[in-house]
């Protein structure tokens, strides 16, 4: 059973105020509300840390054991990151590319056409912090890429200019918490490492216009030049994670597509527009393989997509997983974080992105697919 906090961070005030009345058991009890199946032991924990002294004592006793988790779930990852990897059984060491144990800065805007495509090698996926081998598809691999680093600390500040950020430009029947913001964060930055790569194809598209080369080496151009940023995630990507965690469902406001509405509240901090929505994809249904062909119709364009498991909570989901498809017109491309983008076969889309979806659906039990279509609001492109 989880009783733990999502957000064990204190501000000045709400420390001082916890001299009085603990912040972590207000805490605890929304975490009731929002997780009724933990809901007892929660409110437990509320009414020993409202408790005068005791609530104290518990208070700061909590604090020091989630700091130490914190530090311990740190040391894993670091050590794991310089040392050897874990290998599953059957898999060989061979196979497994090298990752560097930095994670990069804030990504960098400069675009370079004359990058060349790093050789071919087998895809894997770093998962829970152990390698998983991946059968390679019949696309082309474009560039690796891994979340190493998508784990840890964050800058609280950094993350509030982000959340307001998002909070000015939200939808109705969306909101962000600040409850929610929490020093760190765990269980990847897929969406922030996304959003970031299809503003990072748009304006690489936009200069490589400039070459006049011919369709396919044009986009592929640009996606080798920006595959260098996405060779692991960053404290900027967790930043903007953190910021992006804290959307939920707006109860005072009725969105009529809470789903949408919650991608475009993200996109926003972009400057994306949703123009084109798909229909929901069941990936456990047997009708699944017909609806993933049927994405063949999807019109040209650049396309977040969505897999998630859905729950009944202040989010609608328990856990999921974002990833882009590019659909040029002679020329298409697959990217997801935990493997780098792939050059997929003319023609035949969807044998790679029924895979891929698929592969989601085994590895995080994430079931409901959406394609969601961005293009640059107008002043964005000026």
């Amino acid at each position: 059973m989880n009783y733990s906090l999502s957000n064990y961070h204190l501000t000045k005030k709400e420390i001082i105020q916890s001299c009085f009345a603990s912040e972590y058991a207000f805490r605890h009890l929304s975490e009731a509300k929002k997780h009724p199946q933990y809901k007892w032991g929660h409110r437990l924990i509320a009414m020993i840390e409202f408790c005068p002294i005791l609530g104290q004592i518990t208070t700061l006793i909590e604090s020091i054991i989630a700091k130490q988790k914190r530090k311990t779930k740190s040391s894993t990852q670091i050590n794991f990151s310089i040392s050897k990897p874990i290998q599953p059984a059957g898999v060989n060491q061979n196979v497994i590319p090298k990752i560097s144990s930095q994670a990069t800065t804030e990504p960098s805007t400069q675009i370079n056409l004359s990058l060349l495509p790093q050789p071919p090698q087998p895809a894997v996926v770093l998962t829970r912090n152990v390698f998983i081998p991946k059968t390679p598809s019949k696309a082309t691999q474009v560039f690796f890429g891994t979340q190493t680093g998508c784990n840890g600390k964050v800058t609280i500040d950094k993350v509030k200019q982000i959340f307001q950020k998002l909070l000015e430009r939200k939808e109705t029947g969306v909101t962000f918490n600040k409850n929610n913001i929490a020093d760190s964060i765990e269980g990847g930055t897929c969406s922030a490492m996304s959003l970031e790569f299809i503003d990072s194809y748009f304006k690489a598209k936009g200069i490589a216009k400039l070459s006049q080369a011919s369709d396919p080496a044009l986009y592929a151009g640009c996606i080798r030049s920006i595959g260098k940023q996405y060779r692991v995630s960053s404290e900027e990507m967790r930043n903007r994670q953190a910021a992006f965690n804290t959307i939920e469902e707006d109860k005072q406001t009725n969105s009529l597509d809470f789903k949408r509405a919650k991608i475009q509240s993200l996109a926003n901090f972009h400057q994306f527009k949703i123009d084109f929505a798909s229909d929901e994809i069941d990936l456990l249904t047997p009708a699944a393989d017909q609806e993933i062909k049927k994405m063949d119709n999807l019109p040209l364009g650049v396309y977040l997509l969505r897999i998630l498991q859905p729950a009944d909570n202040e989010k609608k989901e328990e856990k999921g997983h974002s990833l882009v498809y590019i659909k040029e017109k002679s020329v298409g491309f697959f990217y997801d974080p935990n493997l780098g983008t792939q050059q997929l076969v003319e023609g035949n889309h969807t044998s790679t992105l029924n895979e891929e979806m698929k592969f989601s659906l085994q590895q995080f039990q994430i079931n409901l697919a959406r394609f969601y279509r961005l293009i640059p609001e107008p002043q964005a492109e000026a």
